[in-house]
């Protein structure tokens, strides 16, 4: 394939998304989404067309929480929708190693 980096990353799309197995009691996704409120002019969002848990996952105490969801249709990347790296197999991080991890987490608690 011809062609610089730039055109080569653009002409790819998004058609499955790697993330925690406990997130998908609801089965929409949001990308370029900003803040989780007000005006977010950059942001899609796809449903869920496949949901594939890892075989050992357990709810709680979420051991092996990893999921793979196959995406509706596929979602074009852009200046607000990136992929991320992740490290090579056998990859070793020495403590303190800086490091980003992205995500809204648990926004409120199931507690009584």
């Amino acid at each position: 394939m011809e062609g610089n980096l730039q055109n080569i990353f653009m002409e790819h799309y998004l058609n499955w998304v790697l993330s925690a197995a406990h997130c998908f009691q609801e089965v929409v996704m949001y990308f370029g989404r900003l803040r989780q409120s007000g005006s977010n002019p950059n942001e899609t969002s796809r449903r869920a067309s496949r949901i594939i848990n890892h075989p050992n996952y357990s709810s709680p105490p979420y051991d092996n929480d990893i999921a793979l969801v196959q995406l509706s249709s596929s979602v074009n990347f852009s200046d607000y929708i990136r992929p991320v790296c992740l490290a090579a197999a056998g990859s070793t991080f020495a403590a303190g190693t800086e490091s980003w991890v992205t995500g809204w987490g648990r926004l409120q608690s199931e507690g009584g």
